[in-house]
């Protein structure tokens, strides 16, 4: 079975049933939003347990703010009101600033307690001086990419997400080595596992992951509080019975999932369970370097802006800072460290 399943979504629900919609993760699960990638799995067991990604990542513009020659500003700050860009559609800017913020939130990590981890950071980034037209600012990303308020929300972004992944390596360091976990099992696994049986594992190659990498799979329990997967607070999640694993060997890889099956000496009688947990048994070198992890996964959950008004009219940036976000992650995915979970 070789399908692209991308991680989107997480379903805030429990028992066995076809995704409908992912939701906005909270402690009180919002309402659905938009359908995700996951409408052909089908969950043997509460989605939260199965999807994974390893950072739900939420942004905000603080402030975009502009100052003339007559030192009038313009834009949007935090808890200030600035004037709206004129009808001229020019101005001569003698300063300009975008201050952001992001969060970085673990779900079900290894410290447990408590439910969230979280890394967050503020930045600002002072930018360009002289003539603007905003008259490119409302028409499309294309357009906006072109000019300078665009230069100066990237390079504000980039500061931004720099602070809070060190932030967030610090924590890796001191926690639990990357994992991720069994999507699907295709229908010829599902009877016996033995030699040649697969199953699909939420890594591919923007993950770092390569044929003839190896990994370790073990079934578990997850523990919540009343009984509320997905609702309660998390405890614990252990082995399965008698902690059995199964060894692994990857034979296709896409861009976020990769087949992998079950080794001669990885042969169990516990059959691997959908949400199993997979960790690195040994990744294959790469000219002759060896290689110890791999790539993070990065939700973008959510992008919160005030819209900059423009000739009597709104121009909404959220759109505009995620796409530039996703370029930032990029970056950081040519390192090996991050990678965008939920690609559009």
């Amino acid at each position: 079975m070789r399908k692209s399943i991308i991680a989107l979504g997480l379903l805030a629900a429990t028992g066995c049933a076809k995704y409908q919609a992912p939701v906005k993760f909270s402690k009180n699960p919002g309402q659905p939003t938009k359908p995700g990638p996951y409408q052909d799995v089908e969950f043997k067991r509460p989605a939260c347990e199965v999807v994974h990604f390893d950072y739900i990542l939420d942004s905000e513009f603080l402030a975009f703010e502009f100052k003339d020659q007559n030192k009038v500003s313009f834009g949007f700050a935090e808890n200030t009101i600035l004037k709206n860009i004129g009808l001229d559609l020019s101005l001569d800017i003698k300063r300009s600033e975008l201050s952001s913020k992001m969060t970085a939130t673990t779900f079900l990590s290894p410290e447990m307690q408590p439910m969230f981890t979280t890394s967050q950071v503020k930045a600002s980034e002072f930018g360009f001086k002289g003539k603007i037209d905003f008259s490119k600012v409302g028409l499309g990303y294309e357009h906006y990419s072109s000019t300078s308020l665009s230069k100066l929300s990237l390079k504000g972004l980039e500061r931004t997400f720099g602070e809070l992944s060190k932030e967030m390596l610090t924590k890796e360091n001191h926690s639990e080595p990357w994992f991720t976990r069994v999507l699907e099992l295709p229908p010829s696994s599902t009877d016996v596992d033995s030699p040649g049986h697969s199953v699909i594992i939420q890594a591919g190659y923007t993950a770092g992951v390569q044929v003839d990498d190896e990994f370790t799979v073990t079934n578990t329990v997850h523990r919540w509080a009343d009984d509320k997967p997905c609702v309660g607070r998390h405890y614990s999640e252990v082995p399965k019975g008698d902690g059995v694993s199964v060894r692994v060997r990857v034979v296709y890889v896409d861009a976020y999932t990769s087949e992998a099956v079950i080794v001669p000496d990885g042969v169990t009688n516990e059959k691997i369970e959908q949400g199993a947990k997979v960790v690195i048994a040994q990744l294959k070198s790469i000219d002759n370097k060896k290689r110890s992890t791999l790539g993070r996964s990065v939700w973008i959950r959510s992008v919160k802006s005030k819209p900059l008004v423009i000739a009597e009219k709104p121009v909404d940036l959220k759109p505009y800072a995620k796409e530039q976000i996703r370029d930032v992650i990029s970056l950081q995915t040519t390192k090996g460290r991050y990678y965008v979970a939920d690609p559009e």
